[in-house]
């Protein structure tokens, strides 16, 4: 999960040509991560805005670039979930 997400953020940060084949992946896997993760609530409200990302990308021609416009909002998006579940693996570590 926190690999995919540091994936996900490095490659907007640096502008990587992206596909959305390749970024739609990482959300599965992601996805697939966070609902069997011991203790996480099955609604976190992470789930839902990767869910709502992977089904945007996954509706897309897997072989389509990323505009730079999209990557910096996933970069700050990213970065949000990665933050919150930092912080929230400290809470359930009680």
């Amino acid at each position: 999960m926190i690999a995919n997400l540091k994936t996900i953020i490095d490659a907007a940060k640096l502008k990587f040509e992206v596909n959305t084949g390749a970024l739609a992946q990482l959300f599965k896997n992601t996805i697939i991560f966070l609902e069997t993760f011991p203790r996480l609530e099955s609604d976190y409200w992470i789930l839902d805005k990767i869910r709502k990302w992977k089904d945007y990308l996954s509706s897309l021609p897997p072989d389509r670039l990323i505009s730079p416009e999209e990557l910096k909002k996933l970069e700050i998006e990213a970065e949000e979930w990665l933050n919150n579940f930092r912080g929230r693996l400290k809470s359930l570590r009680v």
